[in-house]
C-alpha cells in the first residue's frame, strides 16, 4: 500500500564548485548519467550531490512512497515526528517531500512522493 523503497542518497557539499567537482569525478570514474538541477546534481538517479549544506550533517536519505499523505499518517501513528518546517512543495502547491525528525549517523531522512 505505501510501497516504501529507497529513493536516493543526498550528499552535502560546501558549495556548488565542490558539488560540480564531485559530480565530474563520479562521471569520469563510472560513466554515470547526470541530471543537473538548480540545487543539486543527480548522478545515476540514486546519488544526489547537493550544492550546499542541506539537512543532515552529511546529507539525507530519501525514502519513496506511493502515497506521501498515508505514509505521513503511518509514520506519525508509529511515533515518528515529521518536520513540517522542512516540507517541500511543487509550484502547484502539492506536497512532495517531508523530513522526519531523525538523523541517522549524520543523514536526515525524508519521505518522497513517487512521481
Amino acid at each position: 500500500m505505501l510501497g516504501f523503497r529507497f529513493g536516493h542518497l543526498g550528499v552535502n557539499c560546501k558549495d556548488k564548485s565542490v558539488a560540480s567537482d564531485i559530480t565530474a569525478l563520479l562521471v569520469e570514474a563510472f560513466h554515470f548519467d547526470v541530471k543537473y538541477e538548480v540545487k543539486s546534481n543527480f548522478v545515476n538517479q540514486y546519488l544526489e550531490i547537493v550544492n550546499n549544506i542541506g539537512p543532515g550533517r552529511f546529507g539525507h536519505i530519501a525514502i519513496k512512497t506511493k502515497n506521501i499523505f498515508r505514509a505521513m499518517h503511518y509514520m506519525q501513528a508509529r511515533g515518528f515526528e515529521l518536520d513540517y518546517s522542512k516540507a517541500n512543495y511543487r509550484e502547484s502547491g502539492v506536497l512532495f517531500a517531508i523530513y522526519l525528525k531523525m538523523e541517522l549517523e549524520g543523514f536526515e531522512v525524508h519521505l518522497l512522493q513517487e512521481s
